[in-house]
């Protein structure tokens, strides 16, 4: 475990920073001390009043954050490569904290490759991958929430999702931990003086759990719980369709998918295994989970897969319940809907056509506390308005609101649990009595996991995973 470093290689860097195509314009990043030399050697202005800063290299009077129009040339000939739109922005008001040279060219393999050969002859590497991103971090521009809330927005594949990452961007979950951090801070304080200075300082036990209770265990709990109500967002909203075999499970799902990705046959029984796929509704990225039918079984494949259903389900954010109108809500069906109660459900009915109208309203109301549509996937009837129905009951619920305060990760999450269990073990030693050098250790520990989270103390291993993630050039 490191503290967080204060320098770093000398190095410039550069890297082609967009996707390499036929689109208009092309740009490469170069950050570092040589970013404004590469610049001088190889660009020249339009306008008579720059060229001579850029010819004679004069880096402190060229300005900072300033577009500048001209061509990139061959040092050698004079060659012109390309015309092109130039930006210097100075350090530290960059984004890695160095100077920072774009580049912005026609888009294309040729012209940008030529470009880059230009650059890494004048001693520049080409740039790891997220390693501008990784200077940011290290050189204390961003702190590792940031970093890691850039690639989730680079990688939102939603409006909610891209909303969630500009808000961990923004300092969203650093506005929860550094009241968390200075009120630890304050404790340890408190009992590191009683340590040097017993005579001097108040020891009592219950100011102190009161403190952690209340000013450090619960703001933890909290993002807990918004990891748990939350976490959806990076991978999608997880939709499971459940039911009875042959009531059109795997036909529904094709049919919100609008293509064949389940295989639909007159057998029941046909998935035996649980089939997953994405899509859109809007702005919420939905994961259906379509799953092997609930039935008492006696073939071993096919008990496998309702025990994977079972998994699925409790993996579920969102359950839908789909049952034939022939026989809705008979015993069997009232006892697996008794099952999923515990989880958000819809019930849709399928196979009208079977039926006379008149009876699938009186099946309707037989289940009527649980969202129900009635539809036949076969003969497309009210299956137009089957996807905003899904959305609308989607948004009512809650599970797909606006406003989300944070969403922790994966790795925060491991350590705020961390830091939660050397809390608690921190109150259970001082209501025992354990002395207090004791609990210093256990609060000490739980800062430890706190620096984790913002990169104030890493290891090197996760660092370079989490920054290996991210795409060259960012």
């Amino acid at each position: 475990m490191l503290t967080k470093k204060t320098d770093i290689a000398e190095s410039t860097i550069a890297a082609i920073a967009t996707p390499i195509g036929t689109g208009g314009i092309g740009i490469i990043r170069i950050s570092g001390d040589r970013a404004l030399g590469v610049a001088c050697h190889i660009f020249r202005p339009t306008s008579v009043r720059f060229s001579k800063l850029f010819f004679l290299c004069q880096k402190e009077k060229i300005p900072s954050h300033r577009l500048f129009h001209g061509h990139i040339i061959q040092p050698d000939g004079g060659e012109v490569v390309d015309e092109v739109m130039l930006v210097v922005m100075k350090a530290p008001c960059s984004y890695t904290r160095e100077d920072v040279v774009e580049i912005q060219s026609h888009s294309g393999f040729g012209v940008l490759n030529t470009i880059m050969f230009l650059v890494l002859e004048q001693n520049v590497r080409i740039a790891e991958p997220g390693e501008f991103t990784k200077r940011a971090f290290l050189n204390g521009r961003i702190d590792l929430t940031q970093a890691e809330a850039i690639i989730d927005l680079i990688n939102a594949r939603s409006g909610l999702s891209a909303h969630a990452a500009a808000r961990q961007l923004t300092n969203g979950l650093h506005q929860y931990l550094s009241p968390i951090k200075t009120a630890l801070l304050n404790i340890l304080c408190r009992m590191e003086a009683y340590i040097d200075f017993p005579d001097d300082v108040d020891a009592d036990v219950d100011p102190h759990l009161c403190l952690i209770e209340d000013t450090v265990v619960k703001p933890v709990r909290y993002l807990l719980e918004q990891y748990q109500a939350f976490s959806h967002f990076r991978e999608g909203l997880r939709v499971t369709i459940i039911g009875r075999p042959n009531v059109g499970k795997s036909s529904l799902m094709n049919l919100l998918l609008r293509r064949d990705r389940a295989i639909v046959t007159e057998i029941p029984g046909t998935t035996r295994d649980s089939i997953e796929d994405g899509l859109f509704i809007q702005d919420i990225q939905v994961l259906l989970v379509d799953t092997a039918g609930l039935h008492d079984a006696w073939d071993p494949v096919e008990q496998k897969g309702i025990e994977r259903t079972y998994q699925q389900i409790d993996q579920a954010d969102l359950v839908i319940f789909v049952t034939d109108a022939l026989h809705a809500f008979d015993s069997e069906d009232i006892h697996l809907l008794q099952d999923i109660r515990r989880k958000p459900s819809l019930v849709v009915v399928n196979k009208v056509d079977l039926i006379p109208e008149e009876h699938v309203l009186r099946t309707q109301v037989q289940y009527d506390s649980l969202p129900m549509i009635a539809i036949s996937v076969l003969q497309k009837i009210n299956t137009d308005n089957l996807t905003e129905w899904l959305y609308r009951h989607i948004r009512s619920s809650g599970m797909a609101r606006r406003s989300i305060d944070v969403i922790p990760n994966i790795r925060h999450k491991q350590s705020l649990e961390r830091m939660l269990s050397s809390l608690e073990n921190a109150k259970t030693g001082l209501q025992a009595g354990m002395t207090i050098d004791g609990i210093v250790v256990d609060l000490r520990e739980a800062l430890h996991a706190l620096g984790e989270i913002s990169g104030e103390r890493y290891d090197e291993e996760i660092i370079s995973r989490i920054f290996e993630s991210f795409c060259i050039g960012k």
